[in-house]
């Protein structure tokens, strides 16, 4: 009875067999595009992960370095304001003037020009400060601006590589 049941599976439709043979080939191209395609979403969500990792970081320092661009033109507009008072006040409206028919001597007079010259190259190093200082805030607000935007797409991209 064995034999004739071997005998019987052997003799089974060939057409059977090479057909359950192509589908199983089938199935095993099918996993393999998905295997395929889940290591791409793989990698898009890791690389997502990086640069929104990098996007951070930047607006870290960015962000302490914005305070502290804020913090320095503060200081700048607050000297500015301090000078433009004290020329304001002492009511000298024309210092170089005042510098040579204030001086007792040749000496006395090369000393107040060279101190009238220094205050002046001071009160123009702080307008630069504070022009700088000014575009420095100004610049890293649009960097911080730009990067939040970058950090949203790469979180909704980081999210469709998840789902």
């Amino acid at each position: 009875m064995a034999f004739a049941l071997t005998a019987a599976s052997a003799t089974a439709d060939p057409g059977t067999i090479a057909s359950k043979e192509a589908e199983a080939q089938s199935v095993m191209g099918q996993i393999q595009q998905l295997d395929s395609s889940l290591e791409r979403a793989i990698e898009a969500y890791n690389l997502a992960t990086v640069k929104l990792n990098r996007i951070k970081h930047n607006l870290s320092e960015n962000t302490v370095a914005l305070t502290s661009a804020r913090k320095s033109l503060r200081h700048a507009k607050v000297q500015l304001a301090n000078r433009l008072v004290d020329i304001y006040t002492s009511g000298d409206s024309n210092a170089g003037l005042a510098v040579l028919l204030g001086a007792e001597s040749l000496d006395d007079m090369l000393g107040r020009l060279d101190a009238s010259e220094r205050v002046s190259q001071q009160d123009t190093l702080v307008l630069r400060q504070v022009a700088r200082f000014r575009r420095e805030v100004q610049h890293r607000q649009q960097f911080l601006k730009h990067a939040h935007a970058e950090q949203v797409q790469v979180v909704a991209e980081r999210n469709a590589a998840r789902a």
